[in-house]
């Protein structure tokens, strides 16, 4: 019982860092085509979709 616990925890665990990975992956590729839209023309942001 106790290792069952234990996996889901795991699993829980992994997919928190999943998640948190995709956010930070986003907002990598954002800020990146923020800076090489900016260099470009400034756009508006658009409001993210959450």
């Amino acid at each position: 019982a106790v290792r069952e616990v234990g996996v889901e925890v795991a699993e829980a665990v992994g997919e928190e860092r999943k998640a948190a990975l995709v956010c930070l992956g986003e907002a990598l590729e954002e800020a990146v085509a923020g800076a090489s839209r900016a260099r470009w023309r400034p756009k508006p942001r658009a409001p993210r979709r959450g």
